[in-house]
């Protein structure tokens, strides 16, 4: 069972303390919502847990391994695709970044565009899609 465990998690940019003692787990299966006004830490919040930012006090554990930074993704409402890559450079970028090897890497994509039936889009760079057709590729990053 997958489970993400935040234990008095702090963070701070300077001397504003943006997150303070933190504590929250969540277990596969679960949905849970972060809510909050613009400025409270939600953003921040979500890149410690990917391992965007370095955890400053306390701890983050995914699946009983701490700070398991490459582990998590999470898809933002701004796709963030890279427009000089095709959609399968776009996909497979975090399994590289992750140092899976190449080939394991577009195989692992090629196999994610059939099932969601989206091989047609492969070798096409960003530009070229409808903003709909742009957000299931984000998608399919964060699957990987």
């Amino acid at each position: 069972m997958t489970e993400i465990r935040l234990e008095h998690v702090s963070y701070a940019y300077g001397e504003e303390k943006i997150l303070e003692d933190i504590n929250l787990q969540v277990t596969s299966g679960e949905v849970v919502s972060i809510l909050g006004p613009s400025g409270v830490g939600k953003t921040t919040l979500f890149n410690l847990i990917a391992g965007i930012l370095e955890v400053q006090s306390g701890r983050i554990v995914l699946d009983g391994e701490e700070n398991p930074k490459g582990r998590v993704s999470y898809m933002l409402q701004k796709d963030l695709l890279l427009e000089h890559k095709t959609v399968l450079g776009n996909i497979i970028l975090p399994l590289l970044i992750q140092k899976v090897d190449k080939t394991e890497a577009i195989a692992r994509a090629d196999d994610i565009l059939a099932t969601f039936q989206l091989t047609n889009v492969r070798d096409k760079y960003p530009h070229e899609l409808s903003g709909g057709m742009r957000q299931r590729v984000a998608l399919l990053r964060t699957y990987l």
